[in-house]
Order: C-alpha cells, then structure tokens, then sequence
C-alpha cells in the first residue's frame, strides 16, 4: 500500500478467525452494523476485546475505528451505550482538546478538522487512565488514547465518498426519521468530501508512520 506497509485482512464477520496472539507490528479494527455490546450474537467481539487488550499490553500502534473505538474502550473499562441523540450521520466537526498538543496521532492535525461518521452507539464514559483528545457537539467521545499507543475514534477515518453512498443505500433505517439522516448525511459528505478527505489521509498516514518508526527501535 502506499505507506509502505503490508496489511493482513481478517474478517470476522465472514467467519474467519481473529488470531489469539497478535504478530504484527499494528492493529486497526474497523466498524460493523453490530452493536458493542451484542457479544451472544457476535462471539467475536469478546475475542476482538482481547486482541484489543494484548496490543496495548505489547506497545503496538492500534487504531479502533467507531465499534473499533467502542470496544477499546470497553476493553479497559469505559462504557458504550446507544447514542442519547440518535444516528449521527455525515460529517462531524473534531475538536481537538489541549491533551492532543502531545500526542504522537493527533498533534500534528488541524483544529478543527472534518470526518466522516455513521453510528448509532457511543462511548458514554471513557475508561479510567484514557486520555480524551477530541470531541465534537453532539457526541463528545471523538477520540481517546490508552497507554502511549492505542486510540480509538468515534468517526469513520477509513471512508470514502463512493463506501459512504454504498453504505446509506444499504442502510434501511428503522425509522423514516433515521433515513432522512442517513440521506442528509450523504449529502454533507458530499458537499465536505474534500476537507474529509485532507484530514483522514493525514490521520492515516501518521498513523502508518508510527508504525513504521516503532518497527525501525524493535530492530
């Protein structure tokens, strides 16, 4: 890939198994339609906490992006519930908190900056000992960091534009007014794509370089 890096792709969701000890030198977990907290239908998540757990333990560079970010949280002892304001759609203004001026992720980003979001749950509180590095209006638990290494964000960093249009026409939405954001959040998205762009290529890439530079002092 761009960064240089080499990826292994597991998909839980199609039945393949999530490695019990992690040999990589970085850890990203993505989103799902699945809910935190839905571990009798999904066993996974339980394992997926526990990989969470081992990376941190390791001192390996781990991103967990929206459940990604819900369940390290979780893992450490924060709290995820459904969201007090419903579906947040579309494009959601991050607001970095004075913790992130030192951050090895975060510094080096705008304030604020534009991303991408579809989710339904939120982190309620964050776990003892996390840092909070970013926040936004209407759920505030934007992006936290446990340990040295390990962030989570609520927001969609990995999305584009043409995933963000397969995904609102997947999504049904339970209710006419969860459509209608589901559409309008579209339509933000495409109206921002390029401010959203700018600053998930920039969070990426630093992240990849952390990487990168933790593998360079372990050989």
């Amino acid at each position: 890939m761009e960064a240089g890096l080499n990826l292994r792709v597991v998909r839980p969701f199609a039945a393949e198994s999530i490695p019990e000890q992690l040999v990589e030198d970085g850890l990203v977990v993505l989103g799902g339609n699945m809910s935190a907290s839905d571990d009798d239908e999904y066993p996974w998540l339980h394992t997926t906490r526990k990989l969470l757990q081992q990376a941190v333990e390791l001192s390996r560079p781990t991103l967990g992006i929206c459940l990604g970010g819900q369940l390290l949280s979780q893992t450490f002892g924060g709290a995820v519930v459904t969201g007090n304001h419903g579906l947040e759609t579309g494009v959601v203004e991050v607001r970095l908190r004075p913790e992130a001026e030192q951050d090895e992720l975060f510094a080096s980003m705008p304030d604020p900056f534009l991303a991408g979001a579809m989710h339904s749950d939120m982190i309620r509180e964050l776990p003892p000992g996390a840092i909070w590095l970013g926040d936004s209006d209407t759920y505030p638990h934007q992006a936290f960091r446990i340990g040295d290494f390990a962030w989570g964000v609520q927001f969609h960093p990995e999305v584009t534009l043409p995933s963000y249009r397969q995904w609102t026409s997947s999504f049904g939405g339970e209710t006419p007014e969860t459509k209608r954001r589901s559409h309008a959040g579209l339509s933000d998205f495409e109206r921002f794509e390029e401010g959203v762009t700018a600053s998930a290529t920039a969070l990426g890439r630093r992240f990849a370089e952390i990487i990168y530079e933790r593998w360079q002092l372990g050989n």
